[in-house]
């Protein structure tokens, strides 16, 4: 049999017909065939065309070119037929499917045929794979029969699971339930049913199927066909006690573990039975799985209320379940410690059982949740007198890891305990002491200028005894780049291409994407004799597109223009790619784009430029000083600058150093000068005959006074353009709601915020042309001609800022234009990307909150994902010398309110760092909470998990989180079932500051008493009387040497 005879049998003849033919063939001809049937199902496989084969194949049907015919799955079942019939192993091991309804049959004629190293490897090929591709009953007959070695591949057992158990019969087919199915092959009880405890499988998490209103009356789920077995003495009882068991450290799967343990406890194990168990239930104990340290907890319990256990070794194996966070197997755990200890004293309590007590309490004291601490140290006290003063003196080491009210509870042990107050350890104790801190903390206030006591809050008389007013000092107003790093340039083109080698697969930061557009700039004419031999391969790596876990410049949804300046650095010609047309390039991704796209045709047509707004500092910062240096070096070699490189430059002016370089600036001739010097702080503003220049204006007004009404200043220019940040500042007005989705007949409410901005942007950016096909070319082209005339009856105004798309040149409202969403959004797909849009204009990031607050409300209950980054947006407000806003507060709160575990614990380090540097005013706080939670979907719970540990860190963090907990107490009593966990963390803050509740708060939590919330909120109450959070000197004292520390760094750092 030739090439086209193996072509005209699969094409026409049917799949028992292509097996009878091919196994009536000698061995030589079946080898000569077998290459050129793997190479057309490797080409069936891979997409390849296979017009050759078409050719072949007379009258055959075709959809496309390339197909083998309408009934495709057919011809490839018949071409993975002969592919098994024909094949050394190496080529069988493609077949994965034979997409067959009776394929069994065909699969064993074949497999009868073949040699039973070829059958064994075949099949433990397939079984490895997490999709098979083979049916159970045929895997099991070949087994049955001799055919193949038992596989010991888990594949083999997982197969068994669905194969035995499908949860559904086909039509005309009465359901087979398990037992009976493994009664007709008895074989499987002796070694496969054993081994369904040391394989993961689904055999025993079958909820999905027991909730199947569809599945068979007569459904049996694994667990009810052992247990009916066991019953019958078909199957050990006890190897299945022992094997469930032994099977809960085999597996790492939760849900694996919980069907193991829910199959013993449903086979009732005797008083007998358990107690022959004693030993596995105790070793257990030290599980990595919260829920079977659960389950070994109750069954341990349940011999403990029948007779003694064995204390020592008992409590020896206790010790790791402490280490778990949650808090109910330790809670449980403790309440068989007590019972442990209550009988062993009524026996005469050992030196073994009591060391080992204490060993077990001691890990407990350091658990961190307040209820176990508590609880650890009522069996301490309880037991005193048994605890020898080594033993206490250990106990007493703990004293400030563990609560207020546990450390209450251990006053008996030592007396230490009760008297220690390390929350109010470095503060004045006495009135006397308090007195002298405030007039240290007034000599210190007045050797400092009054413009930074204003900044610093502290602006007239002062009053100590209440908590320090918010932080008064706007960025902008006080030198920055003393905290930010500078940012070194790439100096050769050899690190150059390093540093691009390394982007094109992941970027740390946008301050390395600005360095690669700097070096490319200024180093564009270097070009070594090898530099295409060496740079070939990034080339080629920008071609293929981005690996699974790029986050580089090939990660889809990099902006074409950053892409597009690199090709043109490579391969030394102009590049320039459009856009898909499912992508959509808005906000400052267009500005970003345009500039990137600028400086590769100047790097085109003239050569090497050194760009004007690359920053000199992190987070985007340029120093003015630097920035008149490279104007000065553009003048000499007669450079005109390039429009939005000088509009971007502008915009990441630092406040710092404006008076040198504005003298440095007026010693300049160029056309631009004036507004560079406005910019700095000249007096000189514009004039009507520099209309031309209206959007460099703008940019330097923005640049001068970045929150400020510039309608007047610029009124010159005849500007009318009534879009946000340009003549006047944008304001913000958010509200918390809910919307409502319907999806499939279900209506779902989910969080929403509404958010409104004023003035309003009304612009449009004009929407790429799509890339197929030249009438839809010319349609879309049509089009765009329509929107241009409408757009230039719009801004008609505006014409003097030179531009079609006057958002193009007037950058600082283009943050505020509505995208799609994010996932189809160009500049989205990754925290450097996002960041690049934020250093657009450094000294104003609320837009650029707004869209992180929008974006963390619509992913409040989600997980995290790589793909749709959220902890970007809380980057800024680390920066030490940027006032927290509204908006900030609001992202904060957010951050710290969702499901994703990163971006809340970026949240909690924020809060942190927030309140050291005293930029978290706890009643500002307090009311960006207030109005968040009206919406009714905040989850305060994951609030107060938060803030707990933000409590833990420092006195001052605790003062901090307690004055906010107090002043925001009705967001967390409207969490009716979790309210408790809130009022024990005031209660727990307001013990360790030795503070009690002020009156309203006393007032308000009179209404609450029941349950845990009720007993809480009885202890603050009982409080009432002692010195209040915003009136106790002891807790003042760390805010105010906080506020104080601040104004003096200020002084500081403008002496030097």
């Amino acid at each position: 049999m030739n090439e086209p005879e193996l072509a005209a049998l699969i094409a026409r003849q049917s799949p028992e017909q292509v097996v009878d033919a091919l196994l009536a063939l000698p061995l030589e001809a079946r080898r000569a065939l077998a290459p050129i049937a793997a190479e057309l199902l490797k080409a069936v496989d891979s997409g390849r065309l296979l017009n050759p084969w078409t050719g072949l194949l007379p009258g055959l049907p075709t959809t496309r070119t390339g197909n083998l015919g309408r009934r495709w799955n057919e011809h490839h079942a018949k071409l993975a037929l002969a592919v098994l019939t024909l094949c050394p192993i190496d080529k069988a091991r493609r077949v994965r499917w034979l997409g067959l309804r009776d394929a069994d049959a065909l699969l064993r004629r074949v497999f009868v045929a073949r040699d039973p190293a070829w059958r064994d490897a075949w099949l433990r090929h397939r079984l490895r794979d997490e999709f098979p591709g083979v049916e159970w009953s045929f895997v099991r007959g070949l087994v049955r029969d001799g055919l193949c070695a038992r596989p010991e591949e888990d594949g083999y057992v997982r197969l068994m699971v669905s194969g035995l158990n499908p949860g559904w019969s086909r039509k005309g087919e009465s359901h087979v339930p398990v037992s009976a199915r493994l009664l007709a092959d008895p074989g499987l009880l002796e070694d496969e049913v054993w081994r369904l405890f040391a394989t993961d499988t689904a055999a025993f998490s079958d909820a999905w199927q027991r909730n199947n209103p569809r599945r068979p009356e007569n459904y049996e789920s694994w667990s009810d066909a052992l247990l009916r077995l066991a019953d019958t003495g078909l199957l050990d009882r006890q190897r299945l006690l022992d094997a469930s068991l032994s099977g809960l450290w085999k597996s790492t799967s939760s849900n694996v573990l919980s069907g193991y343990h829910q199959l013993h406890q449903r086979l009732a194990p005797t008083a007998a039975e358990l107690d022959a168990r004693e030993a596995q239930y105790r070793d257990l104990l030290s599980h990595r799985t919260g829920h079977v340290v659960g389950f070994a907890l109750r069954q341990l319990a349940s011999i403990a209320r029948r007779r003694p256990l064995a204390a020592a070794p008992t409590l020896t194996s206790m010790l790791p379940l402490f280490s778990l966070p949650a808090k109910a197997h330790a809670l449980a755990a403790l309440k068989l410690v007590g019972r442990i200890l209550l009988q062993a004293g009524q026996e005469g309590r050992e030196a073994a059982i009591t060391d080992a007590a204490h060993a077990v309490l001691f890990e407990a004291l350091r658990h961190r949740e307040s209820e176990v601490q508590e609880a650890a140290a009522q069996l301490l006290a309880a037991g005193a007198d048994a605890w020898d003063a080594a033993q206490v003196s250990q106990l007493l080491r703990v004293d400030g890891e563990i609560s207020a009210h546990a450390r209450a509870q251990l006053a008996d042990l030592g007396g230490a305990a009760a008297t220690t107050e390390p929350v109010a350890a470095g503060s004045p104790a006495g009135s006397g002491a308090a007195d002298d801190a405030e007039q240290q903390w007034l000599l210190r206030l007045q050797a400092v200028p009054v413009r930074l006591q204003t900044l610093g809050g502290l602006a007239g008389t002062v009053d100590f005894s209440s908590p320090p007013p918010p932080l008064a000092f706007a960025l902008g107003e006080l030198p920055i780049l003393a905290t930010c790093e500078p940012l070194l340039p790439i100096d050769s083109v050899d690190e150059l291409i390093d540093c691009v080698a390394h982007a094109i697969e992941r970027v740390a930061s946008v301050d390395e994407v600005e360095r690669l557009v700097d070096g490319m700039g200024r180093l564009f004419d270097e070009r070594p004799a090898d530099f295409a031999a060496r740079t070939q391969a990034l080339v080629r790596r920008i071609h293929t597109g981005a690996a699974a876990d790029a986050r580089g410049l090939v990660l889809p949804g990099a902006p074409n223009g950053l892409r597009d300046l690199v090709l043109t650095w490579l391969e030394g010609g102009l590049r320039h790619t459009a856009y898909p047309f499912y992508w959509r390039v808005r906000g400052p991704v267009r500005f970003i784009d345009q500039r990137l796209r600028e400086l590769a045709r100047h790097l085109d047509r003239h050569g090497a430029l050194a760009p004007l707004a690359t920053p000199t500092h992190s987070h985007g910062w340029l120093d003015a000083r630097t920035l008149v240096r490279r104007l000065a070096v553009y003048e000499r070699e007669k450079r005109r600058p390039l429009r939005h490189d000088l509009l971007q430059a502008l915009l990441r002016l630092a406040p710092d150093g404006r008076a040198e370089a504005l003298d440095m600036a007026r010693e300049l001739r160029g056309a631009w000068v004036p507004a560079l010097c406005w910019a700095l702080g000249g007096e000189t503003g514009p004039q009507r005959q520099e209309r031309a220049q209206a959007a460099l204006w703008v940019a330097a007004g923005r640049a001068r006074c970045p929150g400020g009404d510039l309608g007047l200043a610029l009124e010159p220019l005849g500007l009318k353009v009534s879009w946000p940040d340009v003549l006047r500042p944008a304001s913000y007005r958010w509200q918390a709601t809910t919307r409502t989705q319907r999806h499939q007949r279900r209506e779902s409410t989910l969080p929403c915020l509404e958010l409104e901005v004023l003035p309003e942007y009304t612009g449009e950016a004009l929407r790429p042309t799509p890339a197929w096909g030249a009438g839809a070319r010319l349609l879309q082209a049509l089009r765009g001609l329509g929107a241009l005339v409408c757009r230039l009856q719009r801004v008609m105004p505006a014409l003097a800022l030179r531009s079609l798309d006057p958002s193009l040149v007037l950058p600082t409202c283009l943050p505020h234009e509505a995208a799609a969403h994010h996932s189809l959004t160009v500049g989205h797909a990754a925290p450097w990307m996002l960041e690049w849009s934020r250093i657009l204009w450094p000294l104003n990031s609320e837009a650029f909150l707004a869209q992180g607050a929008q974006r963390m409300v619509e992913r409040l209950d989600l997980a995290a994902t790589t793909g749709e980054p959220l902890h970007a947006y809380l980057e800024p407000l680390f920066e030490s010398e940027r006032p927290w806003s509204e908006l900030g507060m609001l992202v904060l709160w957010l951050g710290m309110a969702g499901r994703d575990g990163d971006l809340r614990g970026l949240a909690t380090d924020l809060l942190i760092a927030g309140i050291e540097d005293g930029r978290a005013h706890p009643g500002e706080l307090a009311a960006v909470l207030r109005k968040l939670a009206a919406g009714g979907w905040l989850k305060g719970h994951r609030l107060v998990q938060t803030l707990a540990e933000v409590a833990r860190v420092s006195p001052l963090h605790a003062w901090a989180v307690a004055s906010v907990i107090e002043a925001a107490l009705e967001v967390f009593l409207g969490q009716s079932s979790r309210a408790n966990v809130a009022l024990e963390l005031l209660l727990e803050l307001l013990l360790a500051l030795h503070c009690g509740p002020a009156e309203a708060t006393a007032q308000r939590l009179v209404a609450v008493s029941s349950g845990k919330a009720g007993v809480a909120a009885g202890r603050i109450g009982a409080r009432l009387g002692q010195p209040t959070l915003a009136r106790s000197p002891a807790a003042l004292h760390p805010a105010w040497e906080v506020r104080i520390g601040r104004i003096e760094r200020w002084a500081r750092r403008a002496e030097a």
